[in-house]
């Protein structure tokens, strides 16, 4: 606050012709008031409530929007990262495993740092202007953050926005402190931070937007929503000179006589104190020696942590509670932030005109415990990417790793097929995604059995190093065996039937097709026509709409599977380069052999066998027939031979399949593997599990 002396007083005579009664000099001794008590009989009658709620009016009209419009920009620049995720960041920047939760941890290192400090300079300056030029200087980091091109230039420019945003939020409390008493701030405080929720209302509304600008200009999305978040920030930080006055004596908004109400009612509660904008090392001993600084800071780290972390993964997070896009998750956080906007601003004037804050701060911890605890909990149909989870069991069982080879697995597509781009998305969303970007000429030279593979017209290409094949057939029985010497019972049997109890809300068991009942706590059964059809029978009973049926979004389809047994030489020249799978142009896929399993398995992707029939609740299904088992088409013997030479040349036409075979395979939309609760509550024993296409067995 200024000195009451730089000030002159127009209504110097109250309504009884004497002298109001306030200090003419705040430097002079006699006149100082020290306390709230002294000041309330010096001042209090001086300012009316009706003259106080107008010049607060003023300041409300000038002041508020224009912190609370820069706080949006600063709230958005800073968690647009987390709805960047949801369109390509982790890919298109080939980030790592906790890479991406790097990058957003990181800006809180400058930030912390600088905070202080910041709050030092900004009481030697002149306040509007350093609060401005931070907004210019982290608007630019913002917007100069959609052309980074690796981690490290991520990085860089977290820790720039860290740096100049620090400032920000503890400036403008120290400036708002300038203008308000401490009655009047708190709310103001208020509709300053409840512009965080509505920064999400914006940011996801703006983010879907934007999110139909994928490919625009050759540009991501993500990279566009950074970009046009950043840009609005540079602009408003040019403005800010113009709009927020430094100081109460040159708001030229305010009369003269406004000024003098404001250094009364300010006063009033604190006493004529020096100069706010003086700083003293005294002053920052006296606040570290305080225990109720300490106090609010253990008070408020788990608490932000929290917020900042829900803000950021908010998309994530909703992305994984359905079967949503990335577009449609954009515009479900909006609902979130409006909620908690309304709440917060409705807590802050309550609390304001009760004059209690500990009630209602109390009230919204238990809330929050109380929500995320429900989602802690939250047992509906998840999709879980399992295509690289999944390895990892084989290579922790010193029983089984020995039976999975890791080979790594490359997806060639086809130009302007954008399945496996859509793939990859999945499994960014399950944050399981090792995929990288590849040249398809790498390809070609890492891999010399692959030279001459015809590559025209070849797409997008990745490799995931984590992918691989298993024996399944001896690992199986190897498992099997293991289980048993524990104690484990194996029974083998045709299931007919589930069984539910009396209200069949509850899955208990199986009867198989010879009579024998069997029950246990927990039930696995494999997502596809087989289980759709045992599930028909309930249809009604589950209660769920159609597009949440997890049955009827996977689809038994039959595909074919050649295999060959190969030469000890051309074994040997393929495993010398550990040769990986290939999945090619959606045609088929390789799986290379090993020493120890001389079989090449070519699987023909291409073509599907589906037969769909009528269920009793009268929605179609996929059942399997066993007709090509034995029995495979000529025609697609041989057009599985013309991809193998598509994709190894080298390889000897005149070698013949060992085997041919027609198996059904699981197909899931969005071609992942697949873990799921079956959706109904009641039925929370029940599993479904599907295996996609990102490993392969024989």
């Amino acid at each position: 606050m200024a000195t009451a002396n730089k000030i002159s007083d127009p209504t110097d005579a109250d309504a009884s012709g004497e002298k109001a009664s306030w200090p003419q000099n705040s430097d002079s001794s006699s006149a100082r008031i020290e306390t709230v008590e002294d000041a309330s009989h010096v001042y209090r009658a001086s300012v009316d409530k009706a003259t106080e709620r107008a010049v607060l009016r003023k300041l409300d009209y000038r002041i508020v929007p224009m912190v609370m419009w820069v706080y949006l920009m600063n709230m958005m620049d800073r968690v647009n990262i987390g709805n960047a995720r949801l369109f390509g960041l982790e890919d298109d920047l080939n980030l790592g495993e906790g890479q991406f939760q790097l990058a957003v941890s990181v800006l809180f290192v400058t930030y912390c740092l600088f905070e202080a400090p910041s709050n030092m300079i900004i009481k030697r300056l002149q306040p509007a202007r350093y609060l401005a030029g931070l907004t210019i200087a982290w608007g630019f980091v913002a917007t100069f953050s959609a052309f980074v091109n690796n981690f490290a230039s991520l990085v860089a420019c977290r820790l720039l926005l860290g740096l100049f945003e620090a400032g920000f939020f503890p400036g403008v409390v120290l400036y708002l402190s300038m203008f308000y008493s401490r009655r009047s701030l708190a709310l103001r405080i208020a509709y300053f931070y409840g512009t965080a929720a509505a920064s999400g209302v914006a940011g996801g509304l703006v983010a879907y937007g934007i999110s139909f600008m994928d490919g625009d200009h050759g540009w991501r999305a993500w990279r566009w929503i950074i970009l046009i978040n950043g840009l609005p920030t540079i602009v408003t930080g040019i403005i800010i000179p113009f709009v927020l006055p430094n100081s109460p004596e040159t708001a030229k908004f305010l009369t003269d006589e406004d000024k003098v109400n404001l250094v009364r009612i300010h006063e009033s509660e604190v006493g004529s104190a020096r100069n706010l904008r003086e700083m003293e090392w005294l002053d920052v001993k006296d606040g570290l020696k305080d225990w109720t600084t300490w106090a609010y800071c253990f008070a408020l780290f788990p608490m932000l942590t929290m917020l900042y972390s829900f803000v950021v993964f908010l998309p994530t997070i909703i992305h994984g509670l359905g079967q949503w896009t990335a577009t449609e998750v954009q515009a479900m956080t909006v609902p979130v932030y409006a909620v908690g906007a309304i709440v917060y601003i409705t807590c802050a004037r309550l609390s304001d005109l009760t004059q209690r804050r500990g009630y209602f701060i109390m009230g919204s911890i238990v809330s929050s415990m109380a929500g995320y605890g429900m989602l802690i909990a939250e047992k509906g149909p998840l999709y879980c990417n399992l295509a690289n989870e999944a390895i990892h069991p084989w290579f922790w069982s010193q029983d089984l790793g020995h039976f999975f080879h890791k080979t790594g697995m490359m997806v060639l597509d086809d130009q302007g097929n954008d399945f496996s781009e859509r793939v990859r998305h999945t499994l960014q969303q399950r944050g399981s995604d090792y995929t990288k970007n590849v040249d398809v000429s790498h390809t070609v030279k890492q891999w010399e059995v692959l030279k001459g593979m015809k590559t025209d017209d070849v797409g997008k290409s990745y490799f995931n190093p984590e992918a691989g094949w298993a024996d399944a057939a001896l690992a199986t029985a190897n498992f099997m065996t293991a289980a048993e010497k524990k104690g484990v019972r194996r029974v083998v049997g045709e299931v007919e039937e589930l069984l539910f109890d009396a209200q069949r809300q509850r899955l208990l068991g199986v009867r198989t097709s010879d009579g024998r009942r069997f029950t246990a706590d927990q039930i696995v059964l494999a997502a596809g026509a087989w289980t759709s059809s045992m599930l028909a029978p309930i249809e009604d009973a589950l209660r769920v709409q159609a597009q949440d049926r997890i049955e009827r979004q996977i689809q038994a389809v039959g595909r074919l599977s050649v295999y060959y047994t190969l030469s000890a030489e051309v074994t040997d020249r393929m495993c010398k380069t550990n040769m990986p799978i290939i999945a090619y142009r959606q045609q088929a896929i390789l799986t290379p052999p090993s020493l120890e399993n001389r079989t090449l398995k070519i699987n023909d992707i291409s073509t599907e066998f589906v037969n769909m029939v009528a269920t009793k609740s009268g929605h179609q299904i996929s059942v399997p027939s066993n007709r090509l088992q034995e029995d495979v088409p000529d025609d697609l013997k041989r057009k599985t031979n013309t991809v193998l030479q598509l994709m190894i040349p080298w390889f000897s036409s005149e070698q013949t399949p060992e085997r041919w075979r027609a198996c059904w395979d699981t197909k899931t939309p969005t071609g992942d593997w697949l873990l799921c609760k079956h959706p109904h509550p009641h039925l929370e024993n029940l599993f479904l599990t599907a295996g996609g296409n990102f490993n392969s067995y024989k």
